[in-house]
């Protein structure tokens, strides 16, 4: 059986990268990870092993697996809210190195999408700029993952604040982490998995320089930085729906509730 986790930019990808290198380390699994757009399953199939557990890390939710038709799969949707996408994406893409957001481009009169962000005077402008931009893509594509039931839907930022780890406990029986197995053919039991998971869980270890709380149970709740006018902005690009679904009182995860 395929294992497949879909990600998307802030939306856990460094997590999972993190838990799935750890048990590749221990474990007899094969961990193919996608760090391009790729289209179709044809692309990677010839990464796949017969002997071993094949686990993809989808980084930019682009593969269909309706597609993997020859292979049984289970999938696993990683999401977020998309006021903490655009918050944490801003923060980030002000300092980032990666190499797209530093060339020059023409949509921005020859400065990179860094320099342009960091040009802007307030944050204000700088949380437009990044929902029209890099993060208006990823979330119209998280919304569409979303309504695909093929995939076990859950939030990263549930994850990370849980300590009693629900949900890493039904991920655990969906992805059959019970069939990996060391070399010596011994079973993950779902302590070592929980061992695997809570060692990257930011609730177990506390920085600063995340947007997600280090306080357990406890979101770290980042919408109230979006005016009026940015919400309004929101609204704009994404619709009535979606608008009331991010940004409803109380309802961090409304978005997939509803």
């Amino acid at each position: 059986m395929i294992r497949h986790i879909s990600t998307h930019h802030k939306t856990g990808t460094v997590f999972w990268t993190k838990v799935f290198n750890n048990i590749q380390n221990k474990h007899n699994i094969n961990l193919i990870t996608i760090s391009k757009h790729k289209n179709n399953f044809k692309d990677i199939e010839h990464l796949f092993l017969v002997d071993k557990i094949n686990v993809i890390l989808d980084t930019h939710s682009s593969l269909n697996i309706s597609e993997l038709t020859e292979y049984p799969v289970c999938s696993l949707h990683s999401f977020r809210n998309p006021a903490e996408i655009i918050f944490s994406a801003t923060k980030y893409h002000l300092i980032t190195n990666e190499k797209w957001a530093n060339l020059p481009n023409n949509k921005f009169n020859g400065l990179s999408y860094k320099q342009q962000l960091n040009n802007l005077k307030t944050f204000e402008e700088k949380l437009g700029f990044e929902m029209e931009n890099a993060s208006f893509n990823i979330i119209k594509k998280m919304i569409s993952k979303l309504a695909n039931k093929n995939y076990y839907h859950v939030s990263i930022d549930s994850i990370s604040t849980d300590k009693y780890m629900k949900n890493l406990i039904d991920i655990y029986s969906h992805l059959n982490i019970h069939e990996f197995t060391k070399l010596d053919d011994t079973k993950i039991s779902i302590g070592i998995w929980l061992d695997f998971c809570s060692n990257h869980c930011l609730w177990n270890n506390p920085n600063n320089n995340h947007t997600t709380s280090m306080n357990p149970g406890v979101v770290k709740d980042n919408r109230h930085v979006f005016t009026n006018q940015t919400k309004e902005k929101f609204k704009y690009l994404f619709g009535e729906k979606l608008y009331a679904q991010t940004f409803i009182s109380n309802s961090f995860d409304a978005i997939f509730k509803s």
